[in-house]
């Protein structure tokens, strides 16, 4: 079968809103890690990143979503 989108082409790793395609999820945080991202620029930065169960693609926090989670996990 050939891929129909550019994203079905060269899947990614990371959780993206087009993954879920405007629908409300209702996830399990398993893990949560700290992992240098590489940047647009090439250099590489520490990133929040989580994993959710039941779920192959994880997520790469922004400082935003990072903030918020702490902030629920006090």
């Amino acid at each position: 079968m050939t891929p129909a989108t550019v994203s079905e082409l060269y899947p990614s790793p990371w959780l993206k809103p087009e993954d879920l395609a405007g629908r409300a999820v209702v996830v399990k945080i398993v893990a949560a890690q700290v992992e240098e991202i590489r940047q647009f620029d090439g250099s590489k930065a520490p990133k929040l990143v989580l994993s959710f169960e039941k779920a192959t693609k994880r997520l790469i926090t922004n400082k935003t979503q990072a903030r918020r989670l702490a902030e629920l996990t006090q």
